[in-house]
């Protein structure tokens, strides 16, 4: 799955945008000519964090904030879904669509309303969850980070995040792959899971016993976690080879003290 277009309206300098994108998009323009709000308005539309007056067009709490999102391909995003609950929920509301347009408002920034086929689609209960599960990951790195911060190789950074969500997109039009995942995820999470009935049951034991030698405090947690699938995916590092073959996160900068 992937986007069309996007629509913007009174999104801080953007009064009326609509941005139509194919596979491979480079957007490029002069200084406070809208980049980076265009891109916040898309961050906003996926967060749904609170919209302050100061975020809306010309300052004017009178104006509302729209950010619309279209989807191409939904019936292979919808389809790709493990958990099988919100897979019938998402196919319930496409039909036999391959599109879906995705609003949120700041009037109410905490709801998203769906049209597919050009009608507005009742959400069933539990939707709001489903969605979630449905539409793509954004991952959204402002410019004013640290350079080095940016290109570190862990699972965190956001070069770890992009090649493995790369990776996993990738994998999951592969059935092997995907009853791999569904697999783990009976083995560790599902409720008659022998592993994770197990895990439950050593925190407890370390609770009780952690919970007599603190006698003092009045709650004591103790959990043990299981494994994340998304995990198995960060596992990557980058080689060199300019004479001495080196880890690239081992790497000087090349940059030398006075």
């Amino acid at each position: 799955m992937k986007i069309r277009t996007v629509q913007i309206e009174n999104f801080r300098s953007i009064e009326n945008s609509e941005v139509l994108f194919t596979d491979f998009n480079i957007i490029v323009g002069q200084n406070n000519t809208g980049k980076t709000n265009f891109f916040e308005a898309i961050s906003w539309f996926f967060s749904g964090s609170t919209t302050a007056d100061s975020m809306k067009y010309m300052k004017d709490s009178t104006r509302e904030v729209v950010v619309t999102v279209e989807f191409v391909d939904a019936q292979h995003g919808a389809n790709n879904m493990l958990n099988e609950g919100n897979k019938a929920k998402i196919l319930g509301v496409l039909g036999d669509s391959d599109v879906i347009s995705v609003t949120r408002r700041s009037s109410d920034s905490r709801k998203r309303t769906v049209r597919v086929g050009g009608e507005d689609r009742k959400n069933p209960t539990g939707f709001d969850t489903a969605l979630n599960d449905f539409l793509p990951r954004f991952e959204y790195i402002h410019t004013r980070q640290f350079y080095e911060e940016f290109a570190k190789y862990n699972q965190k950074s956001a070069v770890g995040i992009m090649l493995s969500s790369v990776i996993e997109a990738i994998l999951m039009d592969d059935p092997t792959y995907r009853k791999f995942m569904q697999n783990f995820d009976a083995l560790f999470n599902s409720e008659e899971s022998a592993v994770g009935n197990h895990f439950k049951n050593i925190g407890k034991s370390v609770r009780s016993h952690l919970e007599k030698q603190f006698a003092e405090c009045s709650n004591v947690q103790f959990e043990v976690l299981s494994p994340e699938f998304s995990d198995l995916l960060k596992k990557f590092e980058t080689v060199v080879d300019d004479g001495i073959e080196t880890y690239a996160s081992e790497k000087a900068t090349g940059c030398n003290a006075p």
